[in-house]
């Protein structure tokens, strides 16, 4: 009997996919939250400054 654990779904998949292609997807998403949640969004922006 084999279990599935939710990491082994789409995140494994995009863990596991290219540097590029990650980067990408977090932009995209970035910029959907700033149109969604501007107050969100500036708050997660602290992590693109300590970074």
């Amino acid at each position: 009997m084999t279990t599935r654990t939710p990491s082994s779904g789409w995140l494994s998949r995009l863990a596991q996919g290219s540097l590029v292609k990650q980067i990408l997807i977090g932009l995209v998403l970035g910029v959907l939250l700033a149109l969604v949640s501007k107050p969100a969004a500036i708050a997660v922006g602290l992590l693109g400054t300590l970074f």
